[in-house]
C-alpha cells in the first residue's frame, strides 16, 4: 500500500535483540517542508504510516524508508534525500 515506510529495529540502533521498530508501527510521519510524488495516481504526500522494518545500512539511525510498490524507476529516481519529520504517537 502506497502511503507506508519502513524504519530502523531498535536492535540495529542499539544492540541487543529487538525486532521493534524505532519508530512504532501504526505511527504517521509528517514530511515537513516537501511533498513526495507516489505512483499509480497516489500524487504527492507528505504524511507515511510506519508499517515496515528495514536494516537501511550505510544511513542514518532515524531513517525512513518510502514504500513506492513496484515502481523502481520512480524510487531510483527519488533516490536519497535528507528529510525533516515529525511524528506523534
Amino acid at each position: 500500500m502506497l502511503g507506508i515506510c519502513a524504519v530502523h529495529r531498535v536492535k540495529d540502533i542499539s544492540g541487543g535483540t529487538s525486532n521493534s521498530p524505532v519508530i512504532s508501527f501504526g505511527t504517521v510521519l509528517d514530511i515537513i517542508g516537501v511533498d513526495i510524488w507516489l505512483p499509480d495516481g497516489h500524487g504527492y504526500m507528505d504524511k507515511f504510516t510506519v508499517d515496515d522494518t528495514g536494516l537501511g545500512r550505510n544511513r542514518t539511525d532515524y531513517w525512513i524508508d518510502i514504500y513506492y510498490h513496484k515502481d523502481i524507476p520512480s524510487a531510483k529516481a527519488y533516490g536519497v534525500k535528507k528529510l525533516s519529520y515529525s511524528y506523534t504517537n
